[in-house]
């Protein structure tokens, strides 16, 4: 059994848990991050593959790292839901609107001190966007969660039809996938790989995604 307590070994710029950003056109999607969130790509970051395709960049906002890659044609859509702290809720929605997203819900003020907004990116991908407004003390923000007005405003704004530039995305029972590469996943990478080219970490990474890609590609 896994202990919990341990500490964990975490490289440096990134956190225990940090996101994937699957798009068709990844470029279009740093493009965004970097207009509406400030964003700047990580130097030395992007990797394309044989086909041109991004297999891998890293932009970072704030202290956060996004991992992004490009999907291939024939996955279905994979919409990532992201929240996202700013200075403004207002501005950044905003922006985000002037750069080519989707209004999902408008800046609302909720219960629990925060300014929330909601928009669909360009590529499909759902951000929230906060902004703190007050530290509420939990005596309190079980008294504002009691009052059904605020249970509706949180609905309003939590509940949503998950859609893809504006297509809703049918919810289908995915299959189970393989714990491990198979020997046909192992070949496929192998014969990826440049002759001579030195095995750099980057590479090891690269090589390592590109198993998990072929492995367990999205499926619906």
């Amino acid at each position: 059994m896994a202990n919990n307590d341990e500490p964990v070994d975490v490289p440096a710029r990134y956190s225990r848990v940090d996101p994937w950003v699957i798009s068709s056109d990844t470029d279009a999607e740093v493009a965004f991050l970097t207009t509406v969130f400030n964003g700047r790509e990580t130097p030395g970051s992007r990797m394309l593959g044989p086909d041109g395709r991004i297999g891998h960049v890293e932009v970072e906002l704030g202290d956060a790292v996004i991992m992004l890659f490009d999907a291939q044609p024939d996955w279905p859509p994979t919409p990532s839901h992201l929240r996202v702290y700013v200075a403004s809720t207002r501005d950044t929605f905003d922006l985000a609107l002037t750069a080519g997203a989707r209004a999902v819900t408008q800046p609302t003020d909720l219960a629990f001190g925060e300014r929330v907004a909601r928009v669909r990116d360009p590529q499909g991908h759902l951000w929230w966007i906060h902004q703190r407004l007050e530290d509420v003390p939990a005596e309190e923000l079980a008294h504002r969660f009691a009052n059904p007005s605020a249970q509706a405003v949180r609905g309003m704004v939590a509940g949503a039809t998950p859609r893809h530039r504006g297509v809703p995305i049918p919810l289908r029972r995915r299959q189970p996938r393989p714990l491990h590469p198979t020997a046909d996943d192992n070949r496929a990478t192998a014969g990826n790989k440049p002759p001579g080219q030195a095995v750099s970490r980057d590479r090891c990474r690269l090589d390592q995604k590109a198993l998990i890609q072929g492995a367990g590609a999205p499926r619906q």
